[in-house]
């Protein structure tokens, strides 16, 4: 949704910098990225060839999984017939991620697609990272702890209305301190939620606290 040629335009006009995951919708610049990083081996001689650089991020556990991300990103365009198309764009990425989920000890690939205004492929995995922290930190969040996504309140504003009180709920949860009430010093969000289940007087200290 986000992929579009006036939001790029929007945002060379602001003069800053954006990285856009490709998707289906732009088939034909999507197409072209995916088989320069998937129809030939990435070696070497192929990088040099069309100017792509390689970084590869350190493992990270989280949510019962590890991770580990590997990003290339190309900076010669001469052989992309779309480049004109975009506002501002100097460079064509993939990140792949490979995840290892030990409750099923099962194993995955993904390689995702992207355009940026960016020309250093750490910066671009910095401004990735960003984005899917916030996806990690609050939306996840929200839709494990709290169930967002199972909820099919549609009428009016009610959906927009409950979305802001779960994010309400959330920062009153993380910002709450429970040591009073538990040895642990680090409690998780689901944590601090069954003990406001369980006892009145952990929510008053949540209510009070924020």
């Amino acid at each position: 949704m986000g992929c579009q040629k006036k939001i790029t335009e929007k945002i060379t006009e602001k003069k800053s910098n954006y990285v856009i995951s490709l998707k289906g919708n732009q088939d034909r610049i999507y197409g072209s990225v995916r088989d320069l990083y998937t129809c030939n081996e990435l070696d070497e001689r192929y990088c040099e060839r069309y100017g792509i650089q390689k970084y590869e991020c350190d493992m990270e556990i989280a949510h019962g999984r590890v991770e580990k991300r590997t990003y290339w990103l190309c900076t010669k365009l001469d052989w992309l017939e779309e480049r004109k198309e975009w506002s501002n764009l100097k460079a064509v990425g993939m990140v792949q991620c490979r995840r290892f989920i030990k409750k099923t000890g099962t194993e995955s690939a993904e390689n995702r697609f992207f355009i940026t205004s960016l020309t250093d492929v750490k910066k671009a995995a910095t401004a990735m990272r960003s984005h899917w922290g916030i996806e990690n930190g609050l939306h996840w969040v929200l839709d494990n702890i709290f169930d967002e996504d199972f909820s099919t309140l549609r009428k009016d504003n009610s959906a927009q209305n409950l979305n802001i009180m779960r994010k309400f709920a959330l920062n009153a949860l993380k910002q709450a301190d429970f040591s009073k009430f538990s040895k642990k010093k680090n409690l998780t969000i689901a944590n601090k939620q069954h003990l406001c289940d369980k006892l009145e007087s952990c929510l008053e200290k949540v209510l009070s606290d924020f």
